[in-house]
């Protein structure tokens, strides 16, 4: 029995979309011991603002610890070690990230960058396989017909490739955070990949 082999990747947008802000900390130069609890005072004074501001602690995470020695131009020789780490704050949208860097953002706690990550429902992956199914068979009617054909029953279907994937399709201009701080929303959409096998029936 003859057969028609096809791949096709279906999508579907991405609707809604959460907020990452990943701040970074340091301290003054002091001593190892002394510049590691400085650290630890501080972020869990962070912490404490972020709580007070509804975030999650689950939501809240440190990253990237670093302790140093600081080097001082004016002596030309370390000064003192500084400690430091990155934290990461989720947040529903980007919509809470300019109250949210007002109040945490000061002399101690400044901002590496600000994510967008898209929120892959159920629902859009249902959807971006439809079109995928929907393509695949399309494509392999096209095949048939282009061979004096025409096509038969579904035999195989695979989903194939790695866990449905999500690619930025445009940003536009969003509120600023702060002066120096802009932020971009950036559309997305879900991708899915499948193979199917059609017989294909011979005139």
């Amino acid at each position: 029995m003859a057969s028609i082999t096809v791949s096709a990747t279906g999508t579907a947008p991405v609707e809604e979309h959460r907020a990452e802000v990943h701040l970074g900390i340091e301290t003054a130069p002091a001593s190892p011991p002394d510049a590691l609890a400085a650290l630890a005072a501080r972020v869990e004074r962070l912490r404490g603002v972020l709580a007070e501001r509804g975030v999650p602690d689950a939501d809240v995470t440190t990253e990237q610890l670093h302790v140093q020695p600081h080097f001082d131009p004016q002596v030309g020789r370390p000064v003192g070690t500084t400690a430091g780490t990155s934290v990461r704050v989720a947040l529903p949208s980007l919509d809470a990230v300019p109250a949210l860097l007002t109040a945490v953002v000061d002399d101690d706690v400044r901002v590496h960058h600000v994510g967008q990550v898209p929120v892959v429902t159920e629902a859009v992956e249902s959807a971006a396989r439809r079109d995928a199914v929907g393509k695949a068979r399309a494509r392999a009617a096209e095949l048939a017909e282009a061979v004096g054909g025409t096509l038969g029953g579904l035999l195989s279907l695979l989903e194939g490739g790695p866990p449905p994937a999500v690619s930025p399709t445009g940003m536009r201009l969003a509120a600023a955070a702060a002066p120096e701080v802009h932020l971009w929303e950036r559309g997305s959409v879900a991708s899915v990949t499948v193979t199917a096998v059609y017989e294909l029936v011979e005139r």
